[in-house]
């Protein structure tokens, strides 16, 4: 049996680099080789029914005048993570733009991207990038972000209702039950979006 809320996978071969328009960052020779190189796949931005990744042949490459051995740098690459440089993006704008706090951008991530993240993976990539994104944007940076609960995000408790009949009567019985954790939040692209759990979740 098919289980139809499972997403559809989706990988994207990138194409091979041309060498020959490489220089070397230590002396600036084009007097270069391959040294090594190994296949990778790492997480990109997909939709709500769609997990998408990015494969290609990661490089590192010799230079022949210097000897230093260095790797070939790819657009919309980060070096040394599982995932695309839009998967980063949308985290720090999320966070830095839009005030969302980690919590919420591993909700985002995961109901619209389809991307899965811990709290603290998030959270350890602002230390790391968020300085240098701030200083691409013309963004305050902030440091101590544990206790940054966000600008534009609402949060708040909401009773749920059913509706019961009562007896043989007609007219519904308003019971409450368990209350719902809605939050509110804006997207990068300013679509305002409500994300709700069935239970509000412990504070941290």
């Amino acid at each position: 049996m098919i289980d139809k809320t499972e997403k559809r996978i989706e990988i994207i071969q990138l194409s091979d680099i041309n060498l020959q328009t490489l220089h070397c960052p230590f002396c600036n020779s084009k007097n270069l080789k391959k040294s090594h190189s190994y296949l990778r796949k790492i997480a990109d931005l997909g939709t709500k029914d769609l997990r998408k990744f990015l494969e290609f042949e990661s490089i590192h490459i010799k230079c022949k005048s210097c000897g230093k051995i260095f790797p070939c740098q790819r657009e919309g690459i980060v070096p040394g993570l599982s995932i695309s440089e839009a998967i980063l993006d949308t985290i720090l704008a999320l966070y830095y733009d839009f005030g969302n706090s980690a919590g919420m951008i591993r909700r985002i991530m995961e109901r619209l991207y389809s991307v899965s993240l811990k709290d603290k993976t998030i959270l350890r990539w602002i230390r790391t990038y968020g300085k240098e994104y701030c200083r691409k944007n013309h963004k305050k940076y902030k440091e101590n972000i544990e206790q940054y609960s966000g600008i534009m995000s609402l949060d708040g408790t909401f009773p749920a209702l059913e509706l019961n009949p009562t007896g043989g009567a007609k007219i519904p019985h308003i019971k409450k039950k368990q209350v719902s954790y809605l939050q509110l939040t804006t997207l990068p692209n300013g679509t305002l979006l409500a994300i709700w759990d069935k239970a509000k979740p412990n504070p941290k």
